[in-house]
């Protein structure tokens, strides 16, 4: 394909995709496989979770290889769930022992997700297939903590059949909240103790709990601190209150592409730039709009804030690969 006739069909992908297109807190009017509009209860709130199908493939294109220990921590990806944690903060932030509490919350919202034994995969991918065994259900737990502030860990326990995995909390203090009758369980990692924090739903489990079943095992820390994982979009999220609909549409600049492909193809060619513009009603001043690009085999989202009208502009900067 001509290099200009492949920009003529990124333009059209673009203009057709708008159901890719999601502020954060606001929820598309559109639906399509791997999609997520669901709903947790958490300490008698209601915490309402979307997540867009764009931001699904494109951890879903991620690598999900695992060859060491150590690469666990790729999957913990806390800037993707940021708004579940601040819809979680928001519960638990004037208790009297935040962190711990808030921890917990983080547990009982991953406690309502299906215990389904598979492979590795990332927060968004287990918040959309609303399954995951021990290590993605940690992942997720670990993600969510660790967007509130909290320092975590992954314990890998090894040695026994199968392997099991939960996440080590740091606290300066025994936990207050664990299970009545269970000693709490501490790790001593680089001078700090992080308490188990198990992810799984088969009891009711609080910072401190440790399951009987790894009684023995060999436990393997692996740090997640300095995880630098960025996420091109996130999770969007609310409290007590559900997400709303919105109507999205998209624009090409007129003054910059020209009035129709043609010409919006020879300025693209000479440029590399799209520029794309439109507008969100109902109008939400200053959330992000994120757009997901697909060409060939490239992934890209990119973003803006939406103006007091509603309105915005996007600009994706590409390379000319000539024709293939």
């Amino acid at each position: 394909m001509h290099f200009k006739q492949q920009k003529a069909v990124i333009l059209l992908i673009c203009i057709l995709l708008l159901c890719f297109i999601t502020p954060i807190s606001i929820v598309a009017n559109c639906k399509k496989t791997g999609s997520l509009q669901a709903q947790y209860s958490v300490l008698n709130h209601t915490v309402y979770v979307s997540v867009p199908p764009s931001l699904d493939d494109y951890y879903g294109n991620m690598s999900h290889t695992v060859n060491t220990y150590s690469d666990y921590a790729n999957f913990v990806t806390p800037q993707a769930v940021e708004s579940i944690a601040e819809s979680l903060q928001n519960i638990t932030g004037n208790l009297p022992y935040s962190n711990e509490q808030f921890a917990d919350a983080v547990l009982t919202l991953v406690h309502q997700i299906t215990y389904v034994i598979g492979n590795p995969q990332y927060p968004v991918e287990t918040l959309v297939d609303n399954s995951g065994d021990c290590v993605p259900l940690s992942a997720l737990a670990a993600s969510i903590m660790q967007a509130g502030g909290l320092d975590v860990i992954l314990i890998l326990y090894t040695g026994i059949i199968p392997e099991h995995m939960n996440v080590g909390v740091y606290l300066p203090y025994t936990p207050v909240y664990h299970t009545a009758g269970l000693a709490s369980t501490d790790f001593v990692y680089d001078n700090k103790t992080y308490w188990t924090a198990e992810a799984t739903n088969a009891e009711n489990w609080k910072v401190g709990d440790q399951p009987s079943s790894v009684a023995g095992a060999v436990p393997v820390i692996i740090p997640i601190n300095s995880t630098k994982q960025s996420s091109p979009a996130q999770v969007s999220s609310s409290l007590n209150t559900p997400l709303l609909p919105s109507s999205i549409t998209v624009d090409p600049s007129q003054s910059q592409l020209g009035p129709n492909f043609s010409q919006q193809s020879v300025i693209l060619e000479n440029t590399g730039a799209l520029i794309v513009s439109g507008s969100i009603s109902p109008a939400f001043s200053g959330e992000k709009v994120s757009m997901y690009v697909v060409s060939g085999s490239s992934y890209d989202y990119f973003s803006t804030v939406t103006n007091d009208s509603g309105g915005y502009m996007l600009a994706w900067n590409f390379t000319s690969t000539g024709t293939n």
